[in-house]
């Protein structure tokens, strides 16, 4: 556990929320798609993890646009390379459709949110986790810099974290309100949608955990004054119920697209058209 979670007893991991919204999620036996999957399920260390959450389910497919990501996952049975906006399957042909971190680096959510209703069976869900853009430190970046210069301090404050996992990021379905407004537009129900703060930020940078420390105490607190101003949404949206149920016909099919790109070769999809490339 980092040593500054003492400092804010109040904070929850957010993979660790994210784990635990998964494992109430996924159907026993279902199919389930992992959008932006690259190599993980999820980074947590406590509760539910990846290899329990993936026995709950007969079929695990990610899709990214980084072919080694995928090839380095553990967990996936398929993998797919395709732009969200154009997922390669059939429609009603998953039971849960996944999101770690992946929504802040959209530039259309709308398009992705339509073919994730699309894909979805009758009373499927759609988990994710992703930042707030309420939050201060969120929203001035998201105001102030450009995506590449958002990405080059993202690299500078995790310096863990390798290059090539560093992405571009848009916050266009970041705020409970753009929440909403999408599930409303594409027939995803809102089941649960909740700020919360998750472990700082600036762990590595005394003076400005200090800040983060004192704003999570005073303000971002469900008991505290601005408590929708967490650093993540939690995320539940679900399609409504119809004829067919969870593990029911209409398994996932990949449309036919054009061959697997080579290791680190990105994959862009013709416009207009669904295709993908598939990994196994």
């Amino acid at each position: 556990m980092p040593w500054f979670r003492t400092l804010v007893p109040e904070t929850q991991y957010h993979q660790h929320q994210y784990a635990e919204a998964l494992w109430q999620a996924l159907p026993e036996g279902g199919v389930w798609l992992d959008l932006g999957a690259g190599s993980r399920i999820h980074g947590g260390w406590l509760g539910h993890g990846p290899e329990a959450l993936r026995q709950r389910v007969r079929t695990l497919v990610g899709v990214d646009l980084v072919a080694p990501h995928l090839r380095q996952h553990p967990q996936l049975t398929g993998g797919a390379l395709a732009e969200g906006e154009t997922l390669p399957f059939r429609d009603g042909s998953v039971d849960l459709v996944s999101a770690n971190m992946v929504l802040e680096h959209l530039t259309a959510p709308a398009s992705v949110f339509r073919e994730v209703a699309r894909v979805l069976r009758p009373g499927g869900a759609f988990v994710f986790v992703t930042p707030n853009r309420a939050h201060p430190v969120i929203r001035l970046l998201a105001l102030l810099l450009r995506p590449g210069a958002r990405r080059l301090l993202a690299r500078v404050v995790e310096s863990g974290r390798a290059a090539d996992r560093v992405f571009l990021t848009h916050y266009r379905a970041n705020r409970v309100l753009d929440l909403l407004q999408l599930g409303w537009e594409t027939g995803l129900n809102v089941e649960r949608l909740v700020p919360f703060s998750s472990l700082p930020m600036f762990g590595r940078i005394p003076p400005l955990l200090a800040l983060e420390a004192a704003w999570i105490r005073w303000f971002a607190r469900p008991e505290g004054w601005y408590p929708e101003g967490g650093s993540n949404l939690l995320g539940v949206l679900r399609k409504p119920a119809g004829r067919l149920s969870p593990g029911e016909d209409a398994p996932v099919r990949l449309i036919p697209g054009p061959p697997a790109p080579s290791d680190g070769e990105l994959l862009a999809q013709p416009s207009g058209e669904r295709g993908g490339a598939l990994l196994l």
